[in-house]
């Protein structure tokens, strides 16, 4: 079967490349790494309150996980765009739809159950199960945005580590903005970055703010969905040349 051939082929390939490997587990070792830090200073330095820390530091952490994951994918489909098996693809039965529909759905999936598995590894802060798993499944819609923002913009490999970079503004610029300025009506103004919405929504989440949570979730799904609407278009154009 085709899916399974194509499977087993990003398996290997994501096995074979030490930097796509290192992608995949940097959330695991970091949570470990933070959540040991953390339990040392609680035993050594009880007089230091790290609490105020807990809710930016889980989110930045379990974040990684789509991210990395968004960014793994797009080299992936930036390569393929490069040696034209995208167009090869188009002649087949799965055809270029199936396809990527399927890469990101594979993708995500992971990416759920990941997210999911290291926000409680962490175990900073508490947050209803249903509800982090509303949050959790928004936020793999940051997957096939952040591929296709690699591999629909950039040309080539080094314009992908170019926009690389780029897209960790999305993640840092709105996190630091509701650290900083959460109870300033100008906040609002970095709801341009579609990962704002997901934070913000994790904000009121852990507040028990329902109607606001949810109103957040559906604006952040609903401006992704838009977003990667026009990538996807940008990468089908590309793609086929």
């Amino acid at each position: 079967m085709v899916i399974t051939q194509i499977f087993k082929t990003d398996a290997k390939r994501i096995v074979s490349d030490s930097f796509m490997v290192f992608m995949y587990i940097a959330p695991w070792v970091t949570a470990l790494i933070v959540k040991a830090a953390w339990v040392y200073s609680g035993q050594h330095y009880p007089d230091i309150s790290l609490q105020q820390y807990a809710w930016i530091t889980t989110l930045a952490i379990a974040l990684l996980t789509p991210m990395n994951m968004g960014i793994v994918l797009g080299f992936q489909l930036l390569e393929e765009k490069e040696q034209g098996v995208f167009r090869a693809i188009a002649v087949t039965p799965l055809n270029n739809d199936r396809y990527l529909y399927y890469r990101f759905a594979i993708t995500a999936i992971i990416a759920i159950v990941m997210t999911y598995f290291v926000h409680e590894l962490l175990g900073l802060v508490s947050m209803n199960a249903f509800n982090l798993f509303l949050l959790v499944c928004v936020a793999a819609w940051q997957i096939p945005l952040q591929a296709l923002m690699i591999a629909g913009i950039a040309r080539n490999t080094l314009e992908g580590f170019a926009m690389m970079k780029s897209t960790g503004f999305m993640l840092l610029v709105p996190m630091l903005v509701l650290y900083f300025f959460a109870a300033s009506k100008l906040s609002w103004i970095a709801g341009v970055f579609p990962f704002f919405w997901v934070i913000k929504a994790y904000q009121y989440g852990l507040a028990e703010q329902t109607t606001s949570f949810m109103i957040c979730l559906a604006t952040g799904l609903v401006y992704s969905w838009v977003i990667c609407w026009a990538l996807l278009k940008r990468y089908r154009s590309n793609a086929l040349k």
